[in-house]
């Protein structure tokens, strides 16, 4: 989904011809003459547009009034291997509109711990899809004191940022144990990738985190202070 700010009707116009959009979804509108197509405040509500829309809003006179903000749908379909939004789709759903990125590298060249030099419970206990971003932010708010020059690698997953055409991409993170899993199913895929052990975010407790091993199909339960590979990844 891309968001746009539309501050007159000329805006409006151009945003929807330039992506063919038969819906939008109305985020915030203030439309002092278009009450009979959004209502004044059809917050979140989504509109399928007349067969007259563009007739009828071309011919308001007044439309330079409107002041919205619309989220228009990302049609592209993405695939598995394919090199998008900073790194290589490892993972799909929803017909290919949504998934994982992996980087195209690992975080450090060298094995990295878990903890920043203090074995303590963060709560990063999540595990699934899109889970391992906050882990990320647990692991992060928790251990980030312990250490002022400590490197562990949550905060090396967060600290990654990548810009590819113009475009940053910076909410990288460190993947849960789920989506670790699902990375090494496609480890013949994504480049760079050890045939070693890697860290997940996912932890056990004070003493204990998730790791995968990239060699053979199993996951293990290891202490914070070990050094393994770290690959961080993203959501689209």
């Amino acid at each position: 989904m891309k968001s746009v700010t539309c501050k007159n009707r000329s805006q409006f116009l151009n945003t929807i011809k330039n992506n063919g959009m038969k819906k939008v979804i109305v985020l915030i509108c203030v439309c002092l003459c278009f009450e009979s197509i959004f209502g004044k405040s059809d917050t979140g509500k989504t509109n399928e547009w007349p067969a007259n829309f563009f007739k009828t809003l071309k011919t308001k006179d007044n439309a330079e009034g409107i002041s919205c903000t619309i989220t228009t749908p990302d049609s592209s379909v993405h695939f598995i291997g394919e090199k998008y939004g900073g790194g290589i789709v490892f993972y799909v759903y929803d017909k290919g509109r949504y998934g994982l990125i992996a980087a195209v590298a690992d975080q450090s060249t060298e094995s990295q711990p878990w903890y920043n030099g203090a074995f303590k419970q963060t709560g990063a206990t999540r595990d699934g899809i899109g889970e391992g971003a906050k882990n990320t932010s647990l692991i992060i708010a928790a251990q980030s004191a312990d250490n002022k020059e400590g490197t562990f690698v949550a905060k090396l997953c967060a600290d990654y940022s990548v810009t590819v055409n113009g475009i940053t991409y910076d909410d990288w993170y460190l993947p849960s144990k789920a989506e670790l899993n699902l990375l090494f199913l496609q480890k013949d895929v994504v480049s760079g990738l050890s045939y070693l052990y890697y860290w997940s975010s996912t932890e056990i407790d004070n003493n204990e985190a998730w790791m995968q091993n990239f060699t053979f199909d199993e996951q293990l339960n290891v202490s914070k202070d070990h050094k393994l590979f770290v690959r961080a990844i993203r959501a689209f």
